[in-house]
């Protein structure tokens, strides 16, 4: 394979790792009399549990490549929509006053003989509080932002 290949085949794999997707294919999708078999044909789910039963069927006509026949779980639920919708400002966060909140605590004593889950709930404990405390709020409504709070 030449180098922008195999620099397009990386990318391609580096996406698939970062977004978490799973591979389903398992077997051989594309075989030819003479050659070795190859898996040419992929199948990417965020979960094991959306693709069942997959089945491998005889090409059709004179196609090398095997039918796929699987089960597709889909989430059909609608989404809720919401014209409005509250985000967080970070750009117009007061840090000056989240750094005081978090100096105020005494994080020796307060992370003292509890396990990392547990020191991890602690601070996250602290920082919602913080976020509430120090990083305004805009509503998002029809393309327009709103400053609230």
């Amino acid at each position: 394979m030449d180098p922008r290949g195999m620099a397009q085949a990386m990318h391609f794999l580096e996406t698939i790792n970062d977004n978490y997707w799973t591979q389903n294919i398992t077997d051989w999708t594309h075989l030819r009399d003479d050659d070795n078999p190859s898996r040419l044909d992929l199948v990417f789910t965020r979960t094991n549990s959306e693709v069942d039963n997959i089945r491998y069927l005889a090409p059709l006509g004179r196609s090398k490549h095997a039918v796929i026949c699987f089960t597709l779980t889909v989430d059909s639920r609608p989404k809720e929509y919401t014209s409005t919708s509250s985000k967080l400002n970070y750009h117009k966060a007061d840090f000056d006053k989240m750094r005081d909140l978090f100096c105020q605590v005494h994080w020796e004593e307060t992370f003292s003989n509890k396990s990392v889950n547990e020191k991890w709930s602690v601070f996250t404990e602290h920082y919602n509080r913080a976020v509430k405390v120090c990083v305004p709020s805009y509503k998002k409504n029809a393309g327009r932002f709103r400053q609230s709070g």
